[in-house]
């Protein structure tokens, strides 16, 4: 009976609200990473005094879709799916005003409070926009779908870093003109929304319960029972729980911290992930065809583990990378003990005294090598670095547009938005679980320990090896 209803959709190549789609979500993709990596860079400056805040920030951006996820799954099947994509392009234009004010004024809290609005947007946009799809195209269309969204996701991510870099290192002092292109986007992000066609309210007469601001009782009941489909969804967290310790943190870490390389570089070698994803996901649409096929995953989670631990492997300059991190904690020391000492009497005290052999002891630190000064404590060096880092990238998209299409394609029509609002819940509980570990892992393995900040890469694939080891994905037809 459904068969005509699918033959008279258009293709997906020459499906206009297809594309009018895709470019709302590239715009919208490319905002939110320009902003998020100005504020995480912004964050990483803090180390210098102490206090990497790019976990807080992290935590701050995610925390909105722990809250309102569920309730965004609500909305996306008691209302019109594109007329909430279209309120969400609204609201990320006055989001972005208040962004440019952030950088006029030079707050990182404000910066903060709008980078957990940019939260909130996305978290209401999720659902819609996944959820839509299913309803807007032919069921052998999905996989190819979800492939370009994706791939047009990440090179959103590509361009986003890559621009942040360069506004930090040609605007420090300006940033607030950095937005002003950001405005533009989000106006065009706005107009490219309303070619969406409108789809049929999934379920007209859905009544709110305190419940749906998490997973509905529904929801809950039909996960209890799918032990797969529960499955992909815990799978779903674990990936982005890990891929949110590295991306981009640990890699902002990596760039500045220890290669020492300048913002626009910075942005580059983390956009070379996003060069990854963008391929893996296009590849992993096309071998999936009409199925969603479990290699692919499986293949997906053993690249990303062995990735990530040839990032974490030493190489020359170890030593001197661990000297230059005691050379950090030195310095902070010898600046909290000069304070100390200035504010008693005598200028011979012993904090003095104390003070200035610990600020000599960081300004001399024990030469280098022209190697190790390269490769900095690393196999690979910055250049071998980014090769890697494609490589979790496609391995990335190998992992995660299978389960994604097997949510859509499998969840059922009346709560397909409220299973993609349940992905998104989960999946920014691990993200914002990823910032704390990523706080801590930096702690122990950093500040503690003062090994390289290389090594988080490495914290990053024993967290991932169990995945790889034990994880049996679904191997399923698409049905039209």
């Amino acid at each position: 009976m459904s068969a005509p209803l699918h033959d008279e959709r258009p293709t997906l190549l020459r499906d206009r609200s297809f594309w009018g789609l895709n470019l709302t979500q590239f715009l919208g993709a490319f905002n939110d990473n320009l902003f998020k990596q100005l504020v995480l860079l912004l964050c990483l400056a803090q180390a210098h005094e102490g206090s990497d805040l790019q976990g807080l920030g992290l935590i701050l951006f995610a925390s909105p879709f722990i809250a309102i996820s569920g309730y965004a799954g609500f909305l996306s099947d008691r209302y019109n799916k594109r007329t909430i994509i279209v309120l969400c392009k609204v609201a990320e234009v006055l989001i972005v005003l208040l962004g440019m004010v952030g950088f006029m004024t030079g707050s990182l809290p404000f910066l903060l409070g709008v980078l957990c609005l940019m939260g909130v947007h996305s978290a209401f946009f999720g659902p819609s926009k996944y959820g839509i799809l299913p309803e807007m195209l032919r069921a052998q269309d999905l996989p190819r779908a979800n492939g370009m969204i994706l791939m047009a996701t990440f090179l959103a991510i590509i361009f986003g870093l890559a621009a942040a870099g360069l506004a930090m290192q040609k605007f420090a002092s300006t940033l607030w003109l950095a937005s002003l292109p950001c405005l533009f986007i989000a106006v065009a992000g706005l107009v490219s929304s309303l070619f969406i066609r409108p789809t049929p309210t999934a379920q007209p007469n859905l009544k709110f319960a305190i419940s749906s601001m998490a997973i509905a009782p529904d929801t809950r009941r039909l996960l209890r029972e799918n032990h797969t489909l529960l499955g992909v969804l815990l799978m779903s967290s674990v990936f982005w729980f890990i891929g949110g310790t590295i991306y981009p943190p640990a890699i902002n870490a990596l760039c500045e911290a220890q290669f020492h390389l300048e913002h626009l570089w910075t942005g580059l070698l983390a956009a070379s992930t996003g060069v990854g994803i963008a391929i893996g996901c296009m590849i992993a649409g096309v071998l999936s065809k009409d199925r969603v096929r479990s290699w692919i995953v499986r293949m997906g989670a053993w690249g990303l583990t062995f990735s990530l631990l040839l990032l974490a492997i030493p190489g020359p300059g170890w030593d001197a990378a661990r000297d230059e991190i005691k050379t950090m904690k030195l310095q902070k020391q010898a600046k909290a003990a000069g304070n100390v000492a200035e504010g008693k009497d005598g200028v011979n005290s012993s904090e003095t005294v104390l003070a200035d052999k610990m600020i000599a002891a960081a300004e001399n630190p024990k030469p280098d090598s022209v190697v190790n000064e390269y490769y900095r404590g690393t196999l690979l060096g910055p250049r071998g670095s980014a090769v890697a880092l494609i490589a979790v990238g496609l391995f990335a998209g190998f992992f995660s547009v299978p389960l994604q299409v097997y949510l859509q394609a499998t969840a059922p029509v009346e709560q397909k938005g409220r299973i993609i609002g349940a992905m998104n819940l989960m999946n920014w509980i691990g993200i914002a679980g990823a910032g704390v570990v990523y706080s801590i892992g930096r702690f122990i393995l950093v500040d503690w320990l003062m090994f390289p900040y290389a090594t988080i890469f490495g914290f990053a694939a024993v967290l991932m090896l169990p995945v790889a080891l034990f994880y049996r994905p679904p191997d399923a037809q698409i049905q039209s």
